[in-house]
């Protein structure tokens, strides 16, 4: 994705986890958003509102890829406006709420707790762990 000719898509990271969990419909949850509980518990108007704007900008980027292009080049120098217009269709940007993306985000996790559980905190999170 650098400004670079040679930049090239060595892979899709939906289809690897796809074929890794031997799940077709699988979808790897790639970002999440973090907030703190303090923070989600003092203001959760506010968190409520970040998530509804981050839900529209993420179907704006998905609609205006060549817009998303322009500005992340004007904000990121090293990344071309031609090669993140390209790359956003096959991006699989989605947003997705907590609640629909627990089952997702537990088999994911659930392949960090068998592989490394010190690196999750060696148990899945509880209820707690996805704002409502």
């Amino acid at each position: 994705m650098l400004k670079s000719k040679k930049t090239l898509r060595a892979l899709d990271i939906q289809e690897l986890y796809a074929a890794t969990t031997g799940d077709e419909g699988a979808s790897y949850p790639i970002t999440v958003m973090v907030v703190r509980k303090a923070f989600a518990e003092q203001s959760p108007e506010s968190v409520r509102q970040f998530i509804k704007e981050f839900s529209s900008a993420v179907k704006w980027t998905n609609s205006n890829p060549a817009r998303a292009g322009a500005y992340t080049e004007k904000y990121i120098k090293t990344l071309s406006a031609e090669v993140v217009e390209a790359s956003i269709p096959t991006s699989h940007f989605v947003w997705k709420n907590a609640e629909e993306s627990r089952e997702e985000i537990e088999k994911n996790m659930q392949l960090f707790l068998d592989f490394s559980p010190e690196s999750i905190g060696g148990k899945l999170p509880d209820e707690q762990f996805y704002f409502k």
